[in-house]
């Protein structure tokens, strides 16, 4: 039951969204708010940056844990629904280095190279210093068949230091410093030829009364799943670069019989990322981001243990910090995609087709001519000439301004330009406390109260406010529109335990504990407003408590040669926090607004079978099975792109897959002397399932018409757009998938290891989500390849 989804278009390649037993992060990278899955970092949450791109280089590490459940009375920061705990190798006693080298190849598509090496350097017997580092170089698995577009290569690094250092008997102190740069071209993503209900309302797509397009574009690149490797993007040199610092520093103090332990950590990271809205080799709408995040927390805890009783208490205090820069338009001055705008031209005539081919037309731009190709039927063009625009039926063309800077420098044109802020004061106390009240029997109760003070600000600026609020004093209508907002929120969540162990071999419990993420607010600029007040969107949205009920069973079986485990949960929400997105008028692509809201009650139950079992002396065999069934309860609406209005009643939750499996076998056995050789098999399995409120509403916005006026009959002359039939359920169903991968490997020499693996054995074609959506050639999806490689490790010291 937990389930990882590559479809976060601002993180890059590696870029994902994660989900524990239902419990995930809804949204879609337009707004900043809390993780409902926590990932920690030697103890220190990194999850607390924008857009899920917190996903940590694996290299080096010493253990990886998956933490079911609401989390938050024993250490670290509160996680509504469960957590990954990542723990780095910690400096050793013995001088030790190694490298590391391999590479990959995804079969019909690119290759990857990695360097790897860490070294171990024992100062003294108390201090210990450790250093790793990770290179790779991959030429990308998709190609823009567009000139010069460039393809989704990357290159990644990644330093680490630590410091470990015993300063006395009973005072040690450890120092993690990491450092990760990557940067990507475009993004590893393919059309899925079928149309979001965004791209429908912006451009006005499948306009009855006044036809432009009827279906998806192709200008050569194809779609999913004929097409894998392939894409048509315009040549503006789309890149996502991502910088990001990690310090942590622990103490830990042991103080006759307690055991201090002292966290501080900080978390800097920078992203920019340009890419192709329109998804078009035309120079429609392009997107620019820059998100600056910091983030820091100082945590103290304190351990005390005896016969009977086992306490823990702790305090923890941060503050995160994210500026985010949204920016969508035609840079340079080029042409500019806007609908259901009455207003001037700013500039620019309308000369008409270009002779002799009847897909590309002639704008005067100042002492220049601009071409503007259009694949299939010219969409109706106003009149360029400045003496004011009538909407036709269907979207227009604006032209905007010739190149040269303006106030909003190389953007004269923004569709949604606004700059985020989003600050977040919290601070809690937290308990946990074991009683062994019997031999075979233990209590544990824990709490956590949390104080949560969200405090975004939102500043819009552009030419999106031309024409509906005139403003004699600003002709160009950038003037920038300010606004901000601030509650504190507190809660109590308790979590209550009971152990019963029949013999030393067997281990019942059952478990109730509360999760808690913070509500706030939703800032955004509705340019439909007549006045200023009117344009401000500042709405408060509550937050989200979860309540978990488990019980379950550990075992250790035929002298621990068999380890069976099995839980049954059942989660009860209350107002279960999700994003939408949609447009105050439709079709007007400047009024876009995103929003969080709440749905009332939702619940998910689920059951979950795991097992590790000792064959033989050479062969191990482990697996699992999860079942989860997720229902929202509520009778709420949710409205999407197109002022749609969904219900969501009976429907489940995104990022729910009903089923998931995964086995692993492997064999290990002796070769010349201490050496030893592995075969190992993986398999993984996934049931289709939804990303997005969107996606899961799929057949309730099929042939759904999208009104100029939500307020009148949808009669013809009030139908602008409709969207297009979807029963198919594609690509909104993330279909189900089984994976094997194949690895083998031996050591030789006491020092050196060979990997050889193929993954994706079968050739299975499948993608995880289809969060990416905008776009006239539709959804965008991460194709899968199979894939085949191999790494050399030399080690010494170990």
């Amino acid at each position: 039951n937990v389930s990882f989804d590559k479809a976060s278009q601002l993180g890059g390649s590696r870029g994902l969204n994660m989900a524990i037993r239902g419990v995930g992060n809804n949204n879609t990278d337009e707004s900043a708010f809390i993780q409902s899955i926590g990932v920690y970092l030697d103890e220190f949450s990194v999850a607390s940056v924008a857009n899920a791109t917190v996903n940590p280089q694996l290299y080096d590490l010493e253990r990886v844990e998956v933490l079911r459940g609401p989390q938050g009375t024993y250490f670290g920061r509160n996680s509504v629904g469960g957590a990954l705990n990542l723990t780095t190798r910690r400096p050793t006693e013995n001088f030790e280095y190694e490298v590391q080298f391999g590479g990959q190849s995804y079969e019909g598509a690119g290759e990857k190279f990695n360097l790897a090496g860490m070294v171990n350097i024992p100062a003294n017997d108390r201090l210990g210093l450790r250093f790793a580092g990770y290179y790779e170089d991959h030429s990308g698995n998709v190609e823009n068949i567009v000139p010069g577009g460039g393809d989704s290569g990357h290159e990644y690094y990644m330093l680490r230091g630590s410091l470990a250092w015993q300063a006395t008997d009973e005072i040690g102190v450890d120092l993690m410093v990491m450092y990760t740069d990557e940067s990507q071209g475009l993004d590893e993503a393919v059309p899925a030829g079928v149309w979001d209900t965004d791209s429908v309302a912006t451009f006005f797509l499948n306009n009855p009364s006044a036809p432009t397009f009827s279906t998806a574009l192709d200008d050569g690149q194809g779609f999913w799943p004929n097409n894998t490797t392939r894409t048509a993007h315009t040549a503006i040199g789309e890149k996502t670069d991502i910088q990001s610092t990690i310090a942590i520093g622990k103490l830990n103090w042991q103080l006759g019989a307690v055991d201090l332990s002292w966290i501080t950590g900080v978390i800097d990271m920078e992203r920019e990322k340009i890419f192709d809205n329109d998804l078009v080799p035309e120079d429609l709408v392009n997107r620019y981001e820059a998100t600056e995040s910091t983030s820091w927390s100082t945590e103290l805890r304190a351990a005390w243990s005896n016969d009977n009783f086992d306490l823990t208490l702790g305090f923890l205090y941060s503050e995160d910090e994210i500026d985010e820069v949204p920016l969508a338009g035609a840079p340079g001055g080029g042409i500019g995609v806007v609908t259901g705008i009455t207003g001037a031209a700013d500039g620019g005539v309308f000369l008409g087709p270009v002779p002799g081919d009847g897909n590309r037309y002639q704008f005067q731009m100042g002492p220049g001519i601009v071409d503007f190709a259009v694949t299939g039927a010219l969409p109706p063009v106003a009149d360029l000439t400045g003496q004011g625009l009538a909407p036709p039926d269907g979207f227009y063309l604006w032209l905007l301004s010739p190149p040269g800077p303006t106030p909003d420098s190389d953007w004269p044109l923004c569709l949604g330009c606004s700059v985020r802020q989003f600050d977040m004061e919290s601070f809690a106390f937290f308990g946990d406390l074991t009683w062994r009240a019997s031999d075979r029997v233990n209590v544990i109760v824990g709490g956590r109260f949390t104080s949560d003070k969200p405090s975004p600000r939102f500043t819009g600026f552009g030419l999106w406010r031309l024409p509906r609020v005139p403003d004699p004093n600003d002709p160009t209508g950038m003037t920038p529109v300010t606004f901000t907002n601030s509650k504190t929120f507190d809660d109590f969540s308790p979590r209550v335990v009971l152990e019963f162990m029949p013999t030393d071999d067997v281990r019942l419990y059952g478990n109730i504990s509360k999760g808690y993420k913070a509500g706030g607010f939703s800032l955004d600029f509705n340019s439909a407003g007549a006045t200023p007040e009117a344009q401000q969107v500042n709405q408060e949205f509550r937050e989200e408590e979860l309540w978990n009920y488990e019980i379950g069973v550990k075992t250790d079986l035929l002298d621990n040669r068999l380890r069976l485990n099995a839980s049954l949960f059942y989660l009860d929400w209350s107002d279960f926090q999700y994003e939408t997105f949609f447009f105050t008028v439709p079709g007007d692509a400047t009024s876009n607004v995103s929003l969080t809201r709440n749905i009332r009650d939702a619940e998910a139950t689920g059951l979950e079978i795991e097992f590790a079992a000792a064959i033989s002396e050479y062969f191990t065999l482990s697996g699992g099975l999860g079942f989860l069934d997720t229902e929202i309860t509520s009778d709420d609406t949710a409205e999407i792109s197109g002022n749609l209005l969904m219900n969501l009643k009976g429907h489940p939750l995104p990022r729910s897959p009903e089923m998931t499996g995964n086995m692993v076998g492997e064999f290990v056995w002796p070769v010349r002397g201490d050496d030893e050789a592995y075969l190992r098999f993986e398999w993984t399995f996934r049931d289709e399932s939804f990303s997005t409120i969107e996606d899961v509403t799929y057949l309730q916005s099929s042939n759904a018409p999208i009104l100029a006026d939500t307020s009148l009959p949808p009669d013809p002359a009030n139908i602008v757009a409709v969207v297009p039939d979807r029963s198919d359920g594609f690509p909104f169903i993330a279909p189900a998938h089984h994976v094997w991968n194949l690895r083998a490997g031996t050591t030789f020499n006491e020092n050196w290891e060979v990997n050889v693996f193929v993954e994706n054995l079968f050739d299975e074609q499948y993608y995880t989500g289809a969060g990416d959506n905008f776009g006239l050639s539709g959804f965008r999806l991460r194709p899968s390849y199979r894939s085949f490689g191999v790494n050399v490790t030399y080690n010494a010291g170990r």
